[in-house]
């Protein structure tokens, strides 16, 4: 048991790669990263996603804060006329009372979606988003009384596809049962596939970013948590996908990248500009001190719960 494992941290960073499209990841080697890091040492950024959207090039990421025990998500603008430059501003994009993290983005009839895991609210709901990144209405519950995780909605094939794992206590399923529903539209009705749920013996089930069609193949970006958490990026080539079968298998292998080697469980890109995010492990007393807190404010809250019935 490591002693000192009350002041280790995951410290997670976005990775931002110029001149590189969607598609390079299957081919091209990914160099000369330019590293977002968060201001304090025990918080962090991690799940970017990535838009042309709103005119300049923006990043959404999960945004933790170590302090809170919680995420919320910004965001951040590339100016393409002046390049990636150090002085990038943070920006709160959606916050609520519960962790968000993975704010997947997608394009429909000229909107903007995201939907961002927040799998303690116990459904997969639907932001669009208004004029600005800071600004996003709630839509709907797309899936009620699941707790999903890393949520992918894409269309292939004349119909929309809805990917994400369950989240339950003492369990990995997070990382091992997918779930798959399928629509005429993301607005409407959402159907449950066949198969559902699919079980990983692999664990490479949970997603990593948006799928994307090169030469009419369709391929899935998951992650492989077999090893830790986030560990590895793969990309899956989908053999079959329709709403009685599905059918993938792995043909990349991406590891992390030094200095932030120990993990990689992102992708996405532009045209022109890819994101990723990347792990270290680090030590903070700072750390130490809000896991302890944490722990007596749930322990107090607990006995405040159990008082109460």
């Amino acid at each position: 048991m490591d002693p000192l494992r009350f002041f280790r941290v995951t410290n997670w960073v976005i990775g931002i790669i110029e001149n590189y499209s969607k598609y390079d990841i299957m081919d091209k080697n990914i160099s000369d990263i330019k590293w977002i890091e968060a201001e304090l040492p025990c918080d962090f950024y991690a799940d970017p996603f990535i838009t042309n959207y709103f005119g300049d090039t923006t990043v959404f990421f999960e945004n933790y804060s170590d302090k809170l025990s919680k995420g919320v998500i910004s965001y951040f603008v590339i100016n393409s006329s002046l390049g990636l430059v150090d002085n990038i501003n943070i920006n709160l994009a959606l916050e609520l009372p519960t962790h968000l993290s993975y704010p997947y983005l997608f394009e429909y009839s000229g909107k903007l979606y995201m939907v961002p895991e927040n799998y303690q609210s116990h459904s997969i709901s639907l932001y669009r988003a208004d004029s600005t990144p800071d600004k996003w209405e709630y839509v709907s519950a797309m899936i009620e009384n699941f707790d999903g995780v890393d949520t992918t909605v894409f269309q292939y094939n004349d119909k929309w596809w809805m990917f994400s794992t369950l989240r339950q206590d003492f369990s990995s399923s997070e990382n091992s049962e997918l779930y798959i529903w399928y629509s005429a539209s993301p607005l409407d009705t959402w159907h449950p596939h066949a198969l559902n749920p699919i079980r990983y013996s692999s664990q490479t089930a949970r997603g990593a970013g948006t799928p994307f069609e090169k030469d009419g193949v369709l391929y899935r970006p998951t992650q492989d948590c077999s090893r830790t958490y986030g560990g590895e990026l793969l990309i899956n080539e989908v053999k079959v996908l329709n709403e009685n079968e599905f059918e993938e298998v792995v043909v990349k292998k991406i590891c992390g990248i030094y200095p932030y080697g120990e993990a990689l469980h992102t992708y996405n890109s532009t045209d022109d500009v890819a994101v990723i995010d990347g792990r270290s492990n680090k030590y903070s007393i700072r750390h130490a001190y809000y896991s302890i807190i944490n722990v007596i404010g749930s322990v107090v809250k607990n006995i405040f719960n159990i008082g109460k019935t």
